[in-house]
């Protein structure tokens, strides 16, 4: 595992920190696809929920395409793994918490957009502002366009401006704010919270809700009806324990 991420699994919770403070922990082609190895890991372990947080001051201020070259074939690469790491934190069998303890822009945006449970500094500000620097934010629009409305999600890019935190909790697009030095704590508790839960319907549900966003209505409903008796049947065994 590279040191651009320090990874420390416990019983309850797999941390994920992208250690470049330096870069701003922007994310290169070779964290990308450490963080999506680690995420498709189907050996046993015992955390039952993800944290991922960002050294120093930022949380993730994009990706960095120059690190492995300015080669067309780099950039290619680049984002195949970022998309890859974005599927796998979608796909993960593990509920995953972003702790947001500093600004997330561009990709950085996007991989929070990916989280299920979002705590973000009250000081902290999500943007897209590739346009500034003459590119278009085409992998993370991927990622939060279904969760900006339209016209906000083109003021955000056209005029590069930040969201703060309490504009991000108003539109929806994180849990809770907090002081900064109360983030990691409280990430970290969210994730014991979790950790309580039945670990099986949470892998379950939360697989049917990332196949239901591509769906109509309709299908989202048959998907559900056949998911449901498998639940029931995974679930037996912790539900009568817990009866």
């Amino acid at each position: 595992m590279t040191e651009e991420i320090l990874f420390s699994p416990d019983d309850q919770t797999l941390h994920l920190t992208l250690n470049r403070p330096q870069r701003g922990n922007r994310i290169t082609a070779s964290m990308a696809s450490a963080i999506a190895a680690v995420l498709r890991d189907e050996s046993p372990i015992r955390s039952r929920v993800v944290v991922i947080e960002g050294a120093g001051s930022a949380f993730c201020l994009g990706g960095d395409f120059a690190a492995e070259g300015n080669r067309a074939e780099a950039h290619l690469q680049f984002g195949r793994n970022f998309a890859a790491m974005c599927q796998a934190v979608r796909a993960a069998r593990l509920p995953v918490i972003a702790a947001v303890n500093g600004d997330a822009h561009a990709g950085g945006m996007g991989l929070v957009a990916c989280c299920d449970l979002v705590v973000m500094s009250e000081d902290a500000t999500l943007a897209l502002p590739e346009l500034l620097s003459g590119l278009f934010p085409i992998l993370a629009m991927a990622m939060v366009r279904r969760l900006l409305p339209r016209p906000l999600f083109f003021d955000l890019v056209y005029r590069g401006r930040a969201l703060t935190a309490e504009e991000a909790l108003h539109y929806g697009l994180v849990t809770e704010i907090r002081p900064a030095n109360r983030v990691h704590d409280r990430a970290m508790e969210m994730g014991r919270e979790l950790s309580a839960l039945s670990p099986t319907a949470i892998r379950i549900g939360r697989q049917a809700y990332h196949a239901m966003s591509a769906m109509t209505e309709a299908d989202a409903v048959e998907h559900a009806r056949h998911v449901l008796p498998m639940l029931l049947r995974a679930t037996a065994g912790e539900r009568e324990m817990e009866g």
